[in-house]
């Protein structure tokens, strides 16, 4: 009889955990360690490779864990000096090993799962390779682009193939709600050495950036959504209020509009049957959105020199000179100026992967010749390398993100998965604000949760008969 490997390593696993301890364990951080400490890094993502397909091949439930905490950590203690670089590719790593596993399976029972964001996600793919051709660009620049875009996405389709049962994704949410909670101290803390910047994010990073006013924002929709909907409303509603001292640690200007428009719509969306549920949110959400301005740096001038504050916004938002663009509004300007007096780039764009930071070095830096420092959007992104169509087909995979879910949300019972549903719907909605400030598809935590939220709801949906694929 034969045996693959990762049978025996099984075997070995389930018959002697003392010896699997003693040997395989051991000998395989060995291994691993040794391509570690190379400073090759494909020797790392082979040392990786093997660990991973020695140590967990056999056991699907420990993919998430490998994807949810390199994303909230690993950053942050690489720039720390604590674990190499090589340490963050971890997801990308576990996400390849697994892909390998389902297809294998799937290959056996001959049984593959529809979903419905299928052909949106085919049509883009297919757009890219057309942009690929057009543009003469490189099979791998296009996947180092798509990885970044849909590294995620792939997640999604290997969870719902794995069909985790839905005690284990509320595990994984408790999971996730004591990595929200320890992200407030982290920030205080870091805000003690930094002051109130950027600098002072939770645990996902060295550097916020974007994150700083997205990862706020996704909080309070999920809260409102448990407010409504679930019994534990009090505690989402509290929970809502404390994690606003994350955007005090370290503010992000665009927090309270985007707050403002966000927690509008989700009201809205709330509807009659909520009203008396929703009433008492309202004064409770102007106060928020008025301490955010209060608080705010150039913001707080509103209160004091309104004038003066309109017109930072304005200037911030449009910086140019002779040399480079770096305001968002004049980038976004810049990119459909240049689009549209070039129609074969209109259409196409640059290239998939030209402006994407990778291990390949491309031939020319598109924003360097748009002299586009800073500012830098998914609007932004997708519009130069795929061009306007790819822009619409990706639009297209949102919407059908929030058709779906919608769909579930209409026809779930459960008001644990309908709380999760309704705030989905204001994260998808944040998503979209997101498109023309910052590549929130591209930044892992970002992309992570956007893509994690409607997994589960998706898996959960499948399991009670919702969402099953219809031709």
């Amino acid at each position: 009889m034969k045996f693959s490997i990762s049978q025996i390593i099984s075997n070995v696993f389930d018959q002697s955990r003392l010896t699997y301890y003693l040997i395989i364990a051991p000998l395989t951080g060995t291994v691993v360690g040794l391509f570690v400490i190379q400073e090759d890094p494909i020797l790392m993502l082979i040392g990786f490779f093997i660990a991973g397909r020695a140590l967990f091949f056999n056991n699907s439930k420990i993919l998430p864990y490998v994807i949810i905490l390199p994303v909230w950590f690993a950053d942050w203690f690489f720039a720390l000096g604590y674990i190499p670089a090589s340490f963050t590719w971890l997801p990308d790593v576990a996400l390849v090993i697994f892909t390998i596993k389902v297809v294998i399976m799937r290959l056996i029972d001959k049984e593959i799962v529809r979903t419905h964001i299928d052909i949106p996600f085919a049509a883009f793919t297919i757009w890219a390779v057309i942009s690929m051709v057009v543009n003469d660009q490189s099979p791998l620049s296009m996947f180092f682009s798509m990885r970044q875009m849909f590294k995620y996405a792939v997640m999604f389709y290997l969870f719902v193939h794995i069909n985790y049962d839905e005690k284990f994704l509320k595990r994984l949410n408790l999971l996730l709600l004591g990595i929200f909670i320890i992200q407030i101290p982290t920030a205080l803390i870091k805000m003690t050495i930094f002051g109130r910047t950027e600098w002072a994010i939770g645990t996902y990073a060295y550097f916020g950036g974007g994150l700083s006013a997205i990862l706020p924002l996704f909080v309070n929709s999920i809260c409102l959504g448990f407010y409504l909907y679930d019994r534990t409303k009090w505690q989402y509603l509290g929970f809502m209020v404390y994690f606003q001292l994350f955007y005090y640690a370290c503010p992000k200007r665009v927090y309270p509009l985007f707050a403002m428009a966000s927690i509008t719509y989700l009201l809205i969306r709330a509807g009659k049957k909520n009203f008396k549920k929703v009433l008492p949110l309202t004064p409770l959400a102007v106060i928020i959105i008025a301490l955010a301005l209060y608080v705010s740096p150039n913001w707080n001038e509103l209160f004091t020199n309104p004038q003066g504050a309109m017109d930072w916004a304005t200037s911030y938002t449009y910086q140019k000179n002779e040399e480079v663009t770096s305001g968002r509004a004049a980038v976004a300007e810049l990119v459909i100026k240049t689009l549209i007096n070039n129609p074969v780039k209109f259409l196409f764009g640059y290239g998939p992967g030209t402006l994407t930071e990778s291990f390949v070095k491309n031939k020319d830096s598109v924003m360097d010749s748009l002299s586009i420092y800073y500012g830098i959007t998914e609007f932004a992104l997708i519009s130069l390398e795929y061009g306007f169509v790819g822009l619409g087909i990706f639009c297209w995979i949102l919407i059908t993100l929030y058709r779906t879910n919608h769909r579930l949300f209409l026809k779930i019972d459960d008001p644990y998965w309908k709380a999760i549903s309704f705030g989905y719907k204001g994260v998808i909605f944040i998503s979209f604000l997101a498109l023309v400030y910052t590549p929130i598809f591209r930044l892992d935590v970002s992309g992570f949760m956007i893509w994690y939220i409607f997994t589960i709801l998706y898996i959960v949906g499948r399991q009670k008969g919702i969402l099953l694929y219809e031709k």
